[in-house]
């Protein structure tokens, strides 16, 4: 780490980008559900709950960190939370939630 960082800064550009992260198997996510909880069910304003299922489509056995990123309208886009998966063996599924709110 130290030869590279003094010996190649600026010269040498990484080779994956900061989180991305070398797996020896594969993953789909299923499309984001998202729900707004209102009144006396949340304590201290509203919430939205939002959860996705994570599959290891792989070969192999393996976990995964899900991010969850945000973006208000004229903000940039933020990191919300992240969770790391159990790992799980090919086929099988994992839903991973997160909740926003105060």
């Amino acid at each position: 780490h130290r030869y590279f960082s003094s010996a190649t800064l600026g010269r040498a550009p990484p080779l994956f980008c900061f989180g991305h992260g070398l797996s020896f198997t594969s993953f789909t996510f299923a499309p984001l559900r998202a729900t707004l909880a209102l009144g006396r069910g949340a304590p201290g304003g509203p919430r939205v709950d939002v959860s996705t299922a994570v599959q290891n489509t792989g070969a192999l056995a393996g976990n995964e960190v899900v991010q969850l990123y945000v973006k208000i309208a004229g903000q940039p886009r933020a990191l919300c939370g992240f969770k790391r998966t159990a790992a799980f063996a090919p086929g099988e599924e994992e839903v991973v939630s997160f909740q926003l709110g105060p």
